[in-house]
């Protein structure tokens, strides 16, 4: 017990004999508490309590206490305040943590559209370089302690030259619908494991054809924080600068034939709230290749009627061809019979011609 009436249980709170740490009883009238600390090191950080005597009564025991997850939801200041007769005591301290920051919590949701390339960011507070950096995929549907999945195959770990030591984000260099899932990264910070798991959101654009029009849905593999949906659609002139059109609320689009010799493209935008979630783009020449549509605007199975057409009138021919030759054939052996005894009558003629000039 100090001659101020303060106590002191904290470790290593001398620093070669002299003391560092500090609670100016003459400030204890005008109900300042407040603790100082001299050249603050690393071993420092832990849990404080401040608790207030008087008369036998424990003023504020409890409630002087805050416990919490630390989270990065904690860092900034805080102040702590003691009301005692009328008067106040503040304290006020500045709280950094330290860690993953980024995904900024667990379960974090992430948005890629099919056929992009996908970035899962695992980044710890600058300077801190962890060991053992790890990714995992997580088996759906697993309990608290889940079985690992295997890694897709378009996955990549490793760290680029340039990338900073404390950043193990990983990549995803084509996304397809099988990567959606949950993923988990993890490193080693001064032998404790801190680890991040986050969820890896699919987007696409599913075209349905209909008699007089087409139909684009865009469609996510987890639609939970999806509250809107906007369609817009996207030309470009012979200089190549885009110009958008009208936007669309909806899930779906319908689009009309001239909307597609209009349009270049439709970009599907879903937002969660006021934030743009992430968006999945359609170009339109992908329509001609599915349905085989012609660039003129001529219907999707003419190109077909034109070539059937063009096999029938083949076979058509041929088999004009085929009834013509049997006919020939037919006419000249139409009397076989008489073409016999023709054929011998003239063979005995010239039989009687060799025997006269023999005599």
């Amino acid at each position: 017990m100090k001659p101020s009436g303060l106590q002191y249980r904290g470790s290593r709170w001398s620093n070669k004999g002299k003391q560092r740490v500090q609670c100016p009883h003459f400030q204890f009238e005008s109900a300042d508490y407040s603790l100082q600390i001299n050249r603050v090191t690393e071993e420092d950080g832990g849990l404080f309590i401040c608790r207030v005597d008087q008369q036998g009564n424990h003023l504020n025991e409890d409630a002087s206490v805050v416990k919490e997850k630390a989270t990065m939801s904690l860092n900034g200041k805080w102040t702590c305040v003691v009301k005692h007769h009328g008067k106040e005591g503040r304290a006020s301290t500045s709280l950094s943590v330290k860690g993953i920051i980024q995904p900024f919590k667990d379960d974090a949701k992430l948005y890629a559209a099919v056929g992009s390339a996908a970035t899962l960011p695992c980044v710890f507070s600058s300077g801190l370089t962890p060991l053992n950096s790890t990714w995992e995929k997580i088996k759906q549907g697993s309990p608290l302690t889940p079985p690992v999945d295997h890694l897709p195959s378009s996955f990549a770990a490793s760290s680029p030259p340039n990338q900073l030591p404390w950043d193990k984000s990983a990549t995803l260099n084509e996304v397809s619908f099988e990567h959606e899932g949950r993923y988990r990264c993890a490193g080693t910070i001064e032998g404790q494991r801190i680890t991040r798991t986050m969820q890896l959101v699919v987007a696409k654009i599913v075209l349905s054809q209909k008699e007089s029009s087409d139909m684009l849905t865009c469609e996510l593999d987890d639609t939970s924080e999806v509250t809107k949906y906007e369609w817009v659609p996207v030309m470009y002139d012979h200089n190549g600068t885009e110009s958008e059109g009208p936007v669309h609320e909806g899930k779906t689009v319908t689009l009309s034939r001239a909307s597609e010799e209009k349009w270049s493209q439709w970009t599907c935008r879903f937002y969660g709230g006021k934030d743009l979630l992430g968006n999945v783009t359609f170009h339109v020449e992908q329509m001609s290749g599915l349905f085989g549509k012609e660039s003129s605007g001529m219907p999707r199975n003419t190109a077909t009627i034109i070539g059937l057409s063009f096999l029938l009138f083949a076979l058509l021919l041929i088999l004009v061809q085929i009834y013509k030759n049997h006919q020939r054939r037919k006419r000249a052996f139409q009397y076989p019979a008489l073409e016999a005894i023709v054929h011998t009558v003239s063979n005995e003629r010239e039989e009687r011609e060799r025997n006269r000039v023999k005599k």
